[in-house]
């Protein structure tokens, strides 16, 4: 083979590898590069969230406070004859009170009382100020148990015509008539019962009607009627019956607080 020829092809034969081995190194590098984003994710957000409590507050009626705080709740009476309390459990919408101690509440509100056992299971509801708890068990009627988180109280001690002493409770919600109750001061029942609840309020140019219930054994109703009101007294008549008998007469009365 000529010399010459010989060498050219050595010559452009070595260049030809040296190119190829160059450019495969530098796409290498370059690819590399251009793969590598430099990104770290984030770990994976592993709080659990918050247990849904249930309400949480104080609200009242005219016969006591219920406070909640998500894991026991209280019941003060407003007479301060009942105390009573225990834990709690909340799967919306439904509210358990476990109410342990019972010996300790001689006069339970009657939204536990319905209960045969310890615990009251409610569909329990807030709606602004309001709270409404709706006994979990058959009634003979429909009834919730209502609680307002502010209430204004006017308490008066009525006598009747028979000298029977019973302290009356009408409780408002923004100047709204909101719930009401009465007991007797001795115990007796001879002035329309022993102890019931004012359902209902209703007031006219010269007289108020105030309306009245009480359950239990032998179930009441009955209708007080204020015929003439000062600012510290009152004074009408009242008519209730219950299974065994009726009642009537009139009262006289003085402002106990409000």
């Amino acid at each position: 083979m000529n010399k010459t020829l010989f060498f050219l092809l050595v010559l452009f034969g070595c260049r030809a590898d040296q190119v190829t081995k160059d450019a495969t190194v530098d796409a290498a590098d370059g690819s590399e590069t251009d793969t590598a984003p430099g990104t770290v994710n984030p770990p994976p957000d592993t709080d659990e969230p918050e247990p849904d409590t249930g309400p949480i507050g104080a609200w009242s009626s005219c016969s006591g406070t219920l406070t909640l705080d998500g894991s026991i709740f209280t019941w003060q009476s407003s007479s301060g004859d009942c105390t009573i309390g225990g834990p709690t459990e909340y799967a919306e919408p439904m509210l358990t009170l476990d109410a342990s101690d019972r010996s300790s509440c001689p006069d339970l509100p009657w939204w536990l009382d319905v209960f045969e056992s310890e615990s009251g299971d409610f569909h329990a509801a807030t709606l602004g100020t309001r709270l409404t708890l709706m006994p979990n068990t058959p009634l003979p009627s429909t009834r919730v148990a209502q609680f307002e988180e502010q209430l204004d109280i006017e308490r008066w001690t009525l006598t009747s015509d028979d000298g029977v002493e019973s302290v009356f409770a009408l409780c408002w919600a923004n100047d709204a008539f909101f719930d009401g109750g009465y007991f007797n001061v001795e115990g007796g029942c001879d002035f329309l019962s022993c102890a019931g609840g004012i359902t209902a309020f209703a007031a006219s140019e010269t007289t108020e009607h105030w309306t009245t219930t009480c359950a239990g054994d032998c179930p009441c109703g009955g209708v007080v009627t204020v015929e003439e009101r000062t600012d510290d007294t009152l004074s009408g008549r009242y008519l209730g019956a219950n299974c065994a008998r009726t009642l009537e007469g009139t009262f006289s009365g003085v402002r106990s607080g409000r």
